[in-house]
């Protein structure tokens, strides 16, 4: 019997989390245990002859068994083969996720920062605003003295940040690396 077919760890992640797919395969091989426990040995039998009419009762049935076992073998096989797999991307991913959840709550930290920063420039500029309007200035001597700080940069620096962030979260829920930031991967490698 030939080789099934190998399904890449990231496209078993897709498949459980984005489609019915998984499900739809769990619920099949509860089916197919049921059923199959259910048919009567007689039943087997006849299936045999049916796919080997050619041959007496008992030759079908062997040809049957065997083809049955080696189908049921590539799938464990497969199975098997395709565990692996998962779990060896788990671990080699594994010190680029922990990277990634730890830059997402720095991010986040960050964020709240820039936040804190930006509302207490807007209450200085207004404090300020207030003391000098109450010492008496108005009109273009108040707009000229009572300027804005400039919060541009922590704006841009958030922009940055969210964006980064959003990205690392997609990364954290799909384990697929085509997310991550530019050179997020490679600097975990080289941190290692």
């Amino acid at each position: 019997m030939k080789t099934l077919p190998k399904i890449e760890a990231a496209e078993q992640l897709r498949l459980a989390r984005e489609t019915n797919v998984i499900a739809e395969v769990e619920a099949l091989r509860s089916e197919i245990a049921r059923k199959v426990n259910r048919l009567s040995p007689a039943a087997i039998v006849a299936l045999a002859c049916s796919r080997f009419s050619e041959s007496t009762t008992e030759l079908a049935f062997e040809n049957f068994r065997t083809e049955v076992v080696e189908f049921l073998a590539a799938l464990e096989a497969s199975s098997e083969e395709l565990r692996a797999d998962f779990n060896a991307e788990k671990e080699r991913i594994g010190p680029t996720l922990e990277a990634a959840t730890r830059r997402h709550f720095a991010i986040i930290d960050r964020i709240k920062s820039i936040d804190g920063r930006i509302s207490a420039n807007q209450r200085n500029d207004a404090n300020k605003r207030e003391r000098l309007s109450k010492a008496g200035l108005k009109g273009a001597e108040l707009e000229s003295v009572a300027l804005p700080t400039d919060n541009s940069a922590l704006a841009a620096e958030r922009a940055d940040l969210q964006a980064e962030n959003e990205a690392l979260l997609e990364f954290i829920r799909t384990k697929d690396t085509r997310h991550l930031p530019d050179g997020f991967a490679r600097e975990v490698r080289e941190a290692a």
